[in-house]
């Protein structure tokens, strides 16, 4: 009888390990970024899988192949590794760039679920296909790395957030801006290459997020200097799954004597 316990319980065991195994390889992290023009940060999160390996959390879904060239990412970055982000922008905001106008408190959500890619603004046109990010795992920041950067702007958005260095283009998005990827910069980008004279994160504007005029050009912005601060968030299911194994382990070790 003791056997047959020590066995399911070893067998018990092995299965939480390996769903611990499982579950570990998702990863959330929290971040915020401070400094804005007029004193404003964002709050966010963002959470996904290291599918190939690399030591990046990647998504360039609806990249350029040219931008990609050189970089180390041009196999399978197609792959979107994330799976789910949101930020939130808290502060005085110039929503016009009038001087004669001050800024005011504002608030912009900015929600991204790439679980599909599927979903369209308008035919042929993503909602999220102004989304990038690339986060070295394990840094701590996002932003001084050649090839980190993320931009949070869906279609039906509030505002487009950017930061870093390397924020590729979509195909049919191109805005010249100083020292751009090959395949040019959106709105965004333009205004972190234009704020740091192409030199993004050099102590220097690293940062942006900002209105859209219905002409397509910017509308109020507001930039930062300051790096994304990037932490860890534990889960609290590979933590609870940690737990049952050693329990079952040494359970089944004390049957076993």
């Amino acid at each position: 009888m003791y056997n047959k316990w020590k066995n399911s319980l070893l067998f018990l065991a092995v299965l939480l390990t390996s769903q611990l195994s499982s579950a570990a390889q998702l990863k959330t992290f929290e971040f915020t970024i401070d400094g804005f023009t007029n004193g404003g940060s964002v709050t966010g999160s963002f959470s996904g899988r290291d599918l190939d390996g690399d030591g990046y959390l990647s998504s360039f879904i609806f990249s350029q192949d040219i931008d990609m060239d050189g970089t180390g990412f041009e196999n399978g970055f197609a792959a979107n590794e994330v799976i789910s982000a949101s930020a939130t922008f808290n502060g005085l905001f110039d929503d016009d760039n009038n001087p004669d106008t001050p800024p005011v408190m504002t608030t912009f959500n900015l929600m991204n679920d790439l679980t599909s890619i599927d979903d369209l603004f308008f035919d042929m046109f993503p909602l999220d296909l102004f989304f990038v990010l690339n986060y070295q795992l394990g840094s701590g920041v996002l932003g001084d790395d050649a090839f980190e950067g993320l931009v949070f702007g869906q279609a039906d958005g509030e505002a487009p957030l950017g930061l870093g260095k390397f924020l590729p283009a979509p195909l049919g998005i191109l805005f010249d801006s100083p020292n751009d990827l090959p395949g040019g910069s959106t709105l965004t980008s333009a205004l972190i290459n234009n704020g740091s004279d192409g030199n993004p994160c050099e102590n220097s504007t690293c940062g942006a997020i900002h209105t859209v005029l219905p002409d397509i050009s910017v509308g109020g912005a507001e930039l930062t200097n300051s790096l994304a601060i990037v932490r860890e968030v534990s889960s609290p299911h590979a933590d609870l799954l940690l737990i049952c194994s050693m329990i079952c382990i040494v359970v089944a070790r004390k049957y076993a004597k």
